[in-house]
């Protein structure tokens, strides 16, 4: 049985880990879980067979293991679950008003093509990783390290991870995908594409699904080049504003968002140096519908420009445009 859960679905059961106890810790769990959790996010309809499978699980739980109380997080999945399904009127993933916010994002990193670049850096495995992160420092011991991808659990959360923000790049393909370690206790996806370029479409849920699957949690994505030059950063913050940071090069990145009584689209190209310039504007967009757009910041790191606003973005290249005049 242990074999088949290894096999299938990468997880290591019951097995001791000195100091430690067993490896029956919340990855576990929360990888075992994931076809329940990934359902009830997905943002499509759901078969309305899913409460009897949740029903199922339930009952086979408390069977099986009397002896140990499910909690209260497991619960909500496996007992409410399926009422989801009955009574939303939208798909789950689909409620809320920001579902109606997004930003569409293109992207350019140069690519060097330098065949004799070799990445000097720590690595380290996954289950190292999990340790460090229950230190009590407030440092993050993995800050700057890679997970080592020929780890078998690394290789198989790299696998979910990648497979989530394909579900976002609408053009372009990922070439390479690694994991590294980030000043806070989490990792961020440095992502290299083919020939540098690819179009994602981010919104609040970006990252969020595999966010709940371990304690080690990716909350960031940046594009690199082949030779480790950073590009863009995106990341989202826990109440689900976007924050861009560009780094090198330039990006273009069309705004979306709804107001009371419209849609509203905007599309910006911002550079390294700090240039802004407006090249789309769809509809009515007027002042005050730029300020309602919250959904977002963008910082322009060479420029030394922090945690932009919409209205910031606009202010700063019409400031431009009359400097230019």
């Amino acid at each position: 049985m242990q074999g088949k859960f290894r096999r299938q679905m990468g997880l290591l059961v019951d097995a001791l880990k000195p100091g430690f106890g067993t490896s029956n810790d919340g990855y576990t769990a929360r990888a075992f879980f994931q076809n329940f959790l990934t359902t009830i996010a997905c943002g499509h309809d759901i078969d309305a067979q899913f409460k009897e499978f949740c029903q199922i699980t339930a009952e086979l739980y408390v069977a099986l293991y009397p002896w140990y109380y499910m909690s209260q997080s497991l619960q909500k999945v496996l007992m409410q679950g399926g009422l989801f399904v009955n009574d939303s009127i939208l798909p789950i993933g689909q409620m809320s008003e920001e579902a109606n916010n997004f930003e569409v994002v293109e992207a350019f990193v140069y690519q060097d093509r330098d065949e004799d670049y070799n990445r000097i850096s720590d690595y380290v495995s996954f289950e190292r990783a999990l340790d460090d992160l229950e230190n009590p420092s407030p440092v993050h011991l993995n800050q700057k390290k890679f997970l080592d991808k020929t780890d078998y659990f690394t290789e198989h959360f790299i696998s979910i991870v990648e497979d989530e923000i394909k579900d976002y790049l609408i053009d372009g393909c990922i070439e390479n995908i690694d994991l590294r370690g980030r000043k806070e206790k989490s990792f961020a996806a440095w992502i290299s594409l083919t020939n540098g370029r690819g179009t994602l479409e981010i919104d609040e849920s970006f990252l969020r699904k595999s966010y709940h699957l371990t304690e080690l949690k990716v909350t960031g994505l940046t594009l690199v080049s082949d030779d480790d030059v950073k590009g863009l950063q995106i990341s989202v913050d826990e109440e689900g504003v976007r924050l861009y940071k560009i780094i090198n090069g330039t990006v273009t990145i069309a705004f979306n968002w709804k107001t009371i009584d419209k849609d509203c689209r905007i599309a910006a190209s911002i550079a390294d140096d700090g240039e802004i310039i407006f090249n789309e504007m769809c509809g009515d967009v007027k002042y005050e519908d730029m300020d309602d757009n919250r959904f977002f910041r963008v910082s322009i790191a060479k420029a030394g420009r922090k945690e932009m606003t919409l209205l910031d973005l606009y202010d700063e290249a019409r400031i431009m445009y009359e400097s230019e005049d």
